[in-house]
């Protein structure tokens, strides 16, 4: 995860485009796991000045919106301390 969140600071685009992708691929697979580091992913998306970048982002927190609501957020359960990129 340290990795992924450190590349979408990436110089180039594409890099930052692709990380932001991979993001939404852990998210699917290790949703209950994600807690620790939402704070920083929330942060390093809003870092991100160009708008093909952000788009990217996008998918991340729809995916996240989905799987609360399938899932009724059960209180807790992405809670823990916040990680670091």
């Amino acid at each position: 995860m340290t990795v992924v969140c450190e590349a979408t600071q990436a110089p180039v685009a594409p890099i930052r485009v692709a990380a932001f992708e991979c993001l939404v691929k852990i998210a699917a697979l290790y949703y209950d796991k994600i807690g620790t580091w939402m704070q920083n992913v929330f942060n390093v998306s809003n870092l991100t000045p160009q708008s093909v970048v952000l788009l990217r982002s996008n998918p991340f927190y729809f995916l996240l919106a989905a799987l609360d609501y399938a899932g009724g957020d059960e209180k807790g359960r992405r809670a823990g301390g916040a990680a670091s990129c």
